[in-house]
């Protein structure tokens, strides 16, 4: 009996393997599939229908209504675990992680913040190749490399924070940072009333006397022009802007360079003192029209240092660098024409650039842990800066007169004028100044000159 069934077993399943290769099996196989898709297409009609026909006037929105804001729920479905983020940092050949300073900034991140990681992305200081050139295209042709937190120069921070693409760190920072931050450090990263970056590193221009060729240091134009020295600065900006030395000296003797409602205004009596003090310095033979071709202060520093200079401007870093050969040298704020100090701050920002509110976490973190009191007061000592905090300055400065002469200067210092317009501002008032210098107007000429194209 059972091994009749065995035959029977072996033979049923031999016949159903034959028939399961037959075509009339495939054919019923294909027919069966068929029936199947069409109920599944019919079954979603109904439903569809269905549901336009329960639909209410209000159930559809008009064409008129915006898209909504992207809010953290948005990108919950795309990043549903938020742990094991790379942050992308675009930065600087100063900031590069071949300095072990940095180096050290970016390992001490990912130990305090695993598994969170940083690729880093050298960008050129300027030119097509610079980070503010990148964000420009990348912003509507290839958005998904921007970076999440980007180091800029300072004069390129307005052009940065205009494209939209930065996001303010106010309510973001650690609020110690941001409360520990020097005046000037804080001025230096607003734009347009937004705390848009941080300062990581900050340098301003003084005044250095030789004392063997002038005694006492000049505080004003008048001492200037009285003791009758050798005096040089660099005289123009980056690109033909205005230099540092004449607006300064602009804003000293009481010019500015906007109306109250922000749009460009000129202030001849204080421009026409400047222009004035030029020509008188230009007439003593204390200064030259090649000052007026340089933009670089160190420019005239190895004829100072050698001796054939009386009074120069330099900045803290070469100072800070140098110090050691100068013998007879004092710091000083540069003469103006009250007396009072004035001077202009520059520096090295960082900025956040994602609005991804899982990445702006580590992305934060990542800021916070370069601006920590001990990477700024670390790095300010290894780079001759100034560190962008009350606490790091403080521990940077100790005892040394310099820096305290610096800690008082900072007091008087100002930023660089960040509204639009100020670009064809500065150049116009830079024409008039080197025209003067250069004895091609007078200076009843040369501000004319400006009140016209600036249309005042």
């Amino acid at each position: 009996m059972g091994k009749r069934l065995s035959q029977w077993y072996n033979l049923g399943g031999n016949f159903w393997r034959t028939y399961m290769q037959s075509s009339d099996f495939h054919r019923i196989k294909q027919l069966l599939t068929t029936i199947l898709i069409a109920a599944a297409l019919l079954l979603a009609v109904v439903g569809c229908n269905a549901a336009q026909s329960t639909a209410t006037p209000t159930d559809t929105p008009p064409t008129s209504t915006p898209k909504p804001v992207s809010t953290a729920a948005d990108f919950i479905a795309s990043n549903p675990n938020p742990t094991g983020i790379t942050i992308t940092l675009w930065t600087v050949e100063q900031f590069s992680p071949q300095i072990n300073l940095v180096n050290q900034t970016l390992t001490t991140f990912e130990a305090n913040s695993p598994p969170d990681h940083v690729s880093v992305f050298v960008k050129k200081v300027s030119g097509q190749a610079s980070a503010v050139n990148y964000l420009l295209s990348a912003k509507t042709v290839a958005p998904d490399i921007l970076p999440d937190v980007l180091i800029l120069r300072d004069d390129q921070l307005p052009q940065a924070w205009r494209t939209g693409l930065l996001q303010p760190l106010s309510g973001k920072i650690d609020r110690t940072i941001v409360q520990d931050l020097l005046p000037a450090a804080r001025a230096l990263g607003t734009i347009d009333g937004s705390l848009a970056a941080i300062p990581l590193q900050m340098n301003v221009e003084h005044l250095v006397a030789n004392t063997t060729l002038i005694t006492p240091t000049p505080l004003s134009w008048q001492d200037v022009l009285s003791a009758n020295v050798s005096y040089r600065f660099a005289g123009v900006g980056q690109n033909g802007n205005l230099a540092d030395a004449t607006l300064l000296q602009y804003r000293a003797a009481g010019g500015t360079l906007t109306n109250a409602d922000g749009t460009p205004a000129l202030s001849p009596d204080a421009l026409r003192a400047v222009l004035e003090y030029y020509r008188d310095l230009r007439a003593q033979g204390d200064i030259t029209p090649a000052m007026f071709a340089e933009s670089d202060p160190t420019e005239f520093w190895t004829d100072y240092k050698n001796g054939n200079i009386a009074l120069t401007h330099i900045d803290t870093r070469t100072y800070l660098s140098d110090r050691h050969q100068l013998r007879t040298s004092v710091p000083a704020p540069i003469p103006t024409q009250t007396g009072k100090p004035a001077a202009i701050v520059h520096g090295w920002v960082i900025a956040l650039i994602t609005p991804d509110p899982f990445r702006q976490d580590a992305a934060i973190n990542l800021i916070e842990t370069f601006l920590s009191t001990e990477a700024t007061t670390a790095w300010a000592s290894y780079a001759q800066a100034i560190p962008p905090t009350q606490n790091a300055f403080t521990l940077v400065a100790g005892d040394d007169p310099y820096w305290q002469f610096l800690g008082e200067y900072l007091v008087a210092a100002d930023t660089p004028p960040t509204f639009s317009g100020y670009t064809q501002m500065s150049r116009t008032i830079q024409q008039a100044v080197e025209s003067v210098v250069n004895d091609t107007a007078t200076v009843d000429d040369a501000l004319q000159v400006v009140k016209d194209e600036l249309g005042q």
